[in-house]
């Protein structure tokens, strides 16, 4: 799951006072607050309060190190790496929550929300006016369209159906598209924080770097799910086999 579903319920928490500044006529932070609370009742307290721990850990760690530094190109792959080592665990108990369920009006209701929330986010990250909002508006969206293009393709294929035809048809893909879905969470969780007035400490030269990366990422992340949605598709694959386009 990506950085909407995975974190943005609770580390939204974390924006009260910022947001109380800088929230527009067209953003309703109680419609904000309203979606959260709906996310913790699905997933549980004790899963929020994971979640919520985790995030607070890699902003105040990983992500503040990366908005500061001086090496930024050389240090971003061990700061990611670190970042999804410390969040890992929190995250397979909220996908095996979210999909293992086997109840597809319960995913529905998590894409609903999710989408709600990022039209808000969007809406506050546009008002602030911040340069490059657009890129985190577009790395957003694209965010949001990968959760529901895997919910989807897990609720037609099954969790094993989707993974076996992944990997067996083109291991390769998916473990680049699972790298810059990895690298644009980071750079958007990172820069949004800023944009937001969460996090006060930080180089602006990192924070637009890291901004701009995120159109790079996401358009890799959309060419991605563009790739793998021919591949799980039986009938396509079959036939791109047939005309010698893929090899086996």
């Amino acid at each position: 799951m990506s950085v909407i579903i995975t974190c943005a319920r609770e580390w939204i928490r974390g924006f009260a006072l910022p947001l109380a500044s800088i929230i527009g006529e067209n953003v309703g932070i109680e419609d904000i607050y309203g979606v959260t609370r709906r996310f913790k009742e699905l997933i549980g307290e004790d899963l929020a309060r994971k979640l919520d721990a985790a995030f607070e850990d890699v902003l105040k760690d990983e992500i503040r190190k990366a908005l500061n530094t001086d090496r930024l190109e050389q240090e971003l792959h061990l700061l990611v790496e670190r970042f999804w080592a410390k969040i890992a665990y929190p995250l397979v108990e909220l996908t095996q929550s979210i999909l293992f369920r086997g109840d597809r009006a319960a995913l529905d209701e998590f894409i609903t929300l999710e989408e709600k929330l990022s039209v808000n986010m969007a809406k506050l990250i546009r008002e602030s006016n911040y340069k490059f909002a657009e890129n985190l508006v577009y790395g957003l969206s694209v965010l949001v369209d990968h959760d529901k293009w895997v919910i989807e393709k897990i609720s037609k294929l099954g969790i094993n159906g989707f993974i076996e035809r992944t990997i067996n048809r083109d291991p390769k893909a998916l473990m680049e598209f699972a790298s810059y879905i990895r690298y644009l969470i980071f750079a958007w969780l990172a820069t949004t924080a800023t944009v937001l007035g969460v996090t006060k400490e930080y180089k602006e030269e990192n924070r637009d770097k890291m901004a701009q990366w995120c159109r790079e990422y996401a358009k890799e992340v959309e060419a991605y799910i563009d790739t793998l949605d021919i591949i799980v598709k039986d009938e396509v694959y079959g036939e791109l086999i047939e005309l010698g386009i893929i090899k086996r």
